[in-house]
């Protein structure tokens, strides 16, 4: 049975996901109903999608705001299970470095500076 892509309603503060259409059988579209997401969902299931791409021994651009918050408490989480390891975090703003750090996830930003000038 085939999934199409799901539909995206966004509004300000909130989007609805339509139930996919299915190829097949009208018994198995009448089993799915609509999912509500809020905005900060959106961002933590963006952010958990980009971390997928991540692998040990990178070197990441942490990125600012709501969205990259997602991405280095998952980050986090990943080292903290042993799923990654040797990751250099290179934090865009003060936050996400405060964050980095209080997570255990150290980021060694002068090392990089340095190779870059």
């Amino acid at each position: 049975m085939a999934v199409a892509y799901p539909h995206f309603l966004v509004s300000e503060n909130h989007a609805t996901v339509e139930p996919p259409k299915l190829m097949g059988s009208p018994a198995a579209s009448a089993s799915c109903t609509s999912v509500n997401l809020t905005q900060d969902d959106l961002k933590k299931i963006a952010a958990y999608k980009a971390v997928e791409r991540v692998e040990s021994g990178m070197v990441v651009g942490l990125g600012t705001g709501s969205t990259a918050k997602h991405a280095v408490d998952r980050i986090a989480q990943l080292l903290q299970q042993g799923k990654l390891k040797d990751i250099v975090g290179i934090p865009t703003s003060k936050k996400t470095h405060e964050q980095a750090v209080s997570l255990v996830f150290l980021c060694r930003i002068s090392i990089h500076i340095l190779l870059l000038i």
